[in-house]
């Protein structure tokens, strides 16, 4: 229990249970595949799991973080899953040795076949047969700095790596999932848009994987050659091509279905479908689940920490104590407890307050917005108190001598013009006319459309003269209802893209221009 502790809990390995949600990824130049996971029990749930074209200007750590922001979930882990092109394979018999020694013979042996001259290599194996004489193991290496390149970029994005491992296992994982591994031999064939996948397993230690390009071709044709293919993997594996080999084919469509049949037609095999995310906690279908499928597979394994190969925390030869060093160690077990503990309690306070902080800072943004708000409020209200008093004078005295007799039945004399308490305009008016009832016509042209009109002292001056008949007068206008001026955008934010009626002021002007014709320049 100790050594899974110290290789996961505390060394950031994939066994740490505490490890809530994890993000699995695998990418290329032209393609990037992701799963986002959640620890459950007996099955993870899938939260997320798509495909997408990278933008080779970004770094594809940065895009991932914003895809998993995009979900919701807080995910700080993340295992690299790598496709066959990016380690190097070996196979090799080594002599009986025991689990502490065994770590440092693989090691020896894969450097034997490694060109270490421009840099040293990761290895982790997995064992594959096993007797008196002793044993059989397939070693994965990859190079120390591009692991290193790896790290460093999801790190960069804010994500801490779990564990770096081989994409094949996913399909073998799901294969154990779906049947469970009985004593014969299994077969898993997984296929995307760029490569199939075989993966062989021999009661239940997966013992060789191979992968080949895949083409866009006919259904039997890619059954033909597919079947081929298994007929070589199986003889790569020494393992027989009767009814005690199973294949199972990774997918979810009709055309896997279709394919399926097709093989048992090719091989004489039987060919189960397995669909990826049937075995969740929550069936999160997805538009490409064939191509996750490999995704979702680490993803079942990480669920019960039990993936294979991590090129991240190799498997190494212990470190034999001396006799003061197994206190010294235990003393160190218990200070990175502590420390461990102390960082965590760092961290969370740090995170508080930096929300708090932020918060904080929120608030005072939004107090200066409100407050111009509220200035910019009082100055809108200021301006419409102002613009109430306002009367389009000339629009009035020319409504008005639209409707004034000609000039041989009334001449004005005088004319004075003032705005009452309640912002109505009163027009006062000095006028001679030839008769009196051209009082009461007037009285009734101008009356209605808003304006009431009164008459005082009607008395004639002098008979003998053209217009003998003076009397005073007094309009009442109805001030105009303002037009509504454009109230200006707070800073920062995005200008809103309203349709606004033309102001009454905007329209009579606009009628009184066409009124007038090409008077107005």
């Amino acid at each position: 229990m100790l050594k899974e502790l110290l290789r996961g809990g505390i060394t950031g390995g994939i066994a740490g249970a505490r490890v809530r949600d994890c993000l699995f990824a695998q990418w290329t130049p032209a393609s990037c595949r992701y799963v986002l996971a959640r620890r459950g029990n007996p099955f993870p749930t899938i939260l997320a799991a798509d495909r997408f074209e990278p933008d080779p200007e970004r770094p594809v750590a940065a895009q991932l973080r914003e895809r998993v922001a995009a979900t919701g979930a807080r995910c700080r882990h993340a295992v690299l899953v790598l496709p066959r092109t990016e380690l190097e394979f070996s196979t090799h018999h080594l002599p009986p040795a025991t689990g502490d020694e065994l770590p440092e013979l693989v090691r020896n042996a894969a450097a034997a076949e490694l060109d270490e001259s421009s840099g040293t290599y990761s290895s982790d194996f997995l064992i594959t047969h096993q007797d008196y004489s002793g044993c059989d193991t397939l070693v994965f290496s990859m190079r120390d700095e591009r692991i290193r390149d790896h790290v460093g970029a999801f790190e960069s994005a804010g994500f801490k790596v779990a564990a770096v491992t081989f994409r094949g296992f996913g399909a073998s994982e799901l294969v154990e999932r779906a049947h469970g591994y009985p004593a014969s031999t299994s077969m898993a064939v997984l296929m995307d848009d760029v490569t199939i996948e075989f993966a062989v397993v021999d009661e239940g230690k997966p013992i060789l994987f191979r992968t080949i390009p895949c083409a866009e071709e006919d259904e039997r044709v890619r059954a033909e050659r597919v079947g081929n293919e298994i007929r070589r993997t199986l003889a790569l594996a020494h393992a027989g091509d009767d009814s005690s080999v199973s294949i199972y084919l990774i997918g979810a469509s009709d055309d896997s279905d279709a394919l399926a049949n097709l093989l048992t037609e090719q091989t004489s095999l039987p060919t189960a479908t397995i669909h990826p995310f049937s075995y969740c906690a929550e069936d999160s279908e997805s538009q490409v689940p064939s191509e996750c499928a490999a995704l979702v597979g680490v993803a079942c394994a990480w669920n019960r920490t039990a993936i294979p190969i991590d090129l991240l925390h190799p498997r190494r030869p212990p470190v034999k104590p001396g006799p003061w060093r197994r206190a010294v160690l235990w003393g160190g077990v218990a200070a990175a407890v502590l420390i461990a503990l102390g960082a965590m309690a760092w961290k969370d306070a740090a995170d508080e307050s930096a929300a708090i902080a932020e918060r904080r800072n929120e608030f005072k943004q939004l107090g200066a917005r409100s407050r111009r708000a509220l200035e910019l409020r009082d100055l809108v209200e200021s301006v419409d108190a102002w613009r109430r008093d306002e009367i389009a004078w000339l629009d009035r005295i020319r409504e008005l001598s639209e409707q004034l007799p000609d000039g041989e039945q009334l001449v004005i004399r005088r004319m004075s013009m003032s705005t009452g308490s309640d912002g109505n305009g009163v027009i006062d008016l000095a006028v001679q006319v030839s008769a009196p009832g051209v009082v009461a016509d007037l009285e009734d042209a101008i009356r209605g459309r808003g304006h009431s009109v009164s008459s005082k002292r009607v008395s004639e001056s002098d008979e003998k003269a053209k217009l003998p008949w003076v009397f005073e007068t007094r309009v009442a206008l109805k001030a105009d209802s303002p037009a509504e001026l454009p109230i200006p955008e707070m800073a920062g934010e995005e200008p809103k893209s309203e349709s606004r009626e033309p102001a009454r002021g905007d329209a009579e002007v606009a009628k009184h221009d066409n009124q007038r014709g090409g008077d107005r320049p």
